[in-house]
């Protein structure tokens, strides 16, 4: 038995096994996968940075917001509109 590593592309949910290795695959009735995806390993490292870089975020005041919505209603109701 001998063991065999290579890469391989995924087509519609398929393993595309390279023509260099076809040949070895006649010649066995049955074979071991493994599935190392590289795109999950990225994808969950890529969600745990994110989650510390938001854990790190400074929370802010609403008080810009309630001054700016306060001067909005004053305009408003210097123009003569009720609210």
């Amino acid at each position: 038995m001998s063991n065999v590593e290579f890469q391989a592309k995924v087509e519609n949910g398929s393993i595309v096994i390279p023509e260099e290795y076809q040949q070895e695959l006649l010649q066995v009735e049955t074979v071991k996968v493994v599935i190392s995806s590289k795109v999950q390993t990225n994808t969950a490292e890529a969600w745990a940075k994110w989650f510390e870089s938001v854990d790190r975020l400074e929370v802010t005041s609403n008080e810009p917001t309630r001054e700016y919505q306060q001067l909005l209603l004053e305009k408003y109701r210097q123009q003569g509109l009720e609210l």
